[in-house]
């Protein structure tokens, strides 16, 4: 998943059924925005609950890899 950071501004004067659309598409963010979280909450407690040793597995965009 990524995450992508945009500049936000000031909205301009927008009507009630265009405040109503922004809003819907804020909380909606804001839902993946928890689930990423959510998801790195976890691979840190699985990585916190591992022996050291294991840290040699690297995560990357093809999925989870051994180091050579």
């Amino acid at each position: 998943m990524s995450i992508y950071l945009v500049e936000l501004e000031k909205p301009v004067r927008l009507g009630r059924e265009d405040l109503h659309r922004e809003i819907a598409n804020a909380l909606y963010v804001q839902q993946l925005v928890q689930e990423y979280i959510s998801l790195l909450e976890e691979e840190l407690e699985y990585l916190n609950e591992r022996p050291e040793e294991d840290d040699s597995i690297r995560h990357d965009n093809e999925g989870v890899r051994r180091n050579s």
